[in-house]
């Protein structure tokens, strides 16, 4: 059952992928947040475990879209760590860099733990070092945020 809303979730970003922002802000999300309306507990932890297969069109539009969830949904998940989860497997580095800009989140993490917090670290420094953060000042904002996640760990 889980394993067919999570290819519906694929699906909605599999179609729509190359439509605009404003699309997935005014409509896209809505479609994916009725499915993750019909989640309990275990379909969270299965959708958790699947990340690893989405493809990085899914990891980019789904972290965009996880981000905000709960904003108007009475939900006991941590959609900030799927956000960050979504933000690591990401290979496209102009996604990865985009995403950068939403690093004063990690802060918002309900149960954080040390591990994703030097993974999203990593990545970080493979942006730096690949040359693909185009903002110095968001990338020194995206540091000093997950450095003091570690230190308030």
């Amino acid at each position: 059952m889980v394993a067919h809303k999570i290819s519906e979730i694929k699906h909605i970003i599999e179609k729509d992928k190359n439509t605009d922002g404003d699309y997935w802000l005014n409509v896209g999300n809505e479609m994916i947040y009725k499915i993750l309306d019909t989640f309990n507990e275990s379909d969270w932890k299965e959708l958790e475990k699947d990340l690893i297969n989405f493809k990085d069109a899914e990891h980019s539009i789904f972290a965009r879209a996880i981000l905000h969830y709960d904003e108007n949904r009475i939900v006991d998940i941590d959609h900030y760590q799927l956000f960050f989860k979504s933000f690591i497997l990401l290979k496209d580095y102009e996604d990865c860099d985009c995403l950068l800009f939403d690093m004063m989140y990690i802060e918002n993490i309900k149960n954080p733990d040390l591990e994703l917090f030097n993974n999203i670290k990593s990545k970080i420094k493979l942006l730096e070092d690949s040359g693909f953060a185009t903002n110095e000042d968001i990338l020194h904002s995206a540091y000093n945020s997950i450095e003091k996640a570690i230190k308030n760990f």
